[in-house]
């Protein structure tokens, strides 16, 4: 069944995205990206009410702290699994 896990609206705004390799910021050319700062500018761009984090631990807590001092709600895992 198409959408079963995420729904028609998450599967419409992935599936018009390229299939190949897409290099959002290399990092052998521009350092450690400022995740913190590209969840909230991302986050306000889109409108988006949550912002889901996927990282390590240290990565998640620093974007879920950053979004929650701007007022957007941000989720992650914590690490006690």
């Amino acid at each position: 069944m198409t959408g079963q896990n995420f729904g028609e609206e998450i599967k419409e705004m992935i599936s018009g995205h390229p299939r190949d390799k897409v290099i959002v910021h290399d990092t052998s050319d521009f350092g450690r990206p400022n995740l913190s700062q590209i969840s909230n500018d991302a986050a306000k761009r889109w409108g988006a009410e949550v912002v889901i984090v996927t990282s390590d631990l240290e990565g998640t807590r620093d974007v879920v702290n950053a979004c929650k001092v701007k007022g957007i709600a941000a989720f992650g895992p914590i690490g006690d699994s």
